[in-house]
């Protein structure tokens, strides 16, 4: 992204109570594989993280482990 990056676009969002969806849940989707990215995304208050190259499945199982159970068929 040119300005920002997803951390401080996701910092932005979190600090900003008045725009539509607020607490919607956010997944890292990046290509940072090291040993602790899970955490330090995690720890900067997305809900998920999927590295790349991505796996269908894997996405998929994000998505719904951060969907509300009401809206999972």
């Amino acid at each position: 992204m040119p300005e920002m990056d997803g951390v401080e676009t996701l910092a932005s969002l979190m600090n900003n109570e008045d725009i539509p969806n607020f607490d919607t849940p956010v997944i890292a989707l990046t290509a940072n594989k090291s040993e602790h990215s899970k955490e330090y995304y995690e720890a900067r208050g997305f809900r998920a993280y999927v590295s790349k190259p991505v796996h269908p499945a894997i996405l998929e199982e994000a998505v719904r482990n951060n969907l509300p159970k009401t809206l999972i068929k």
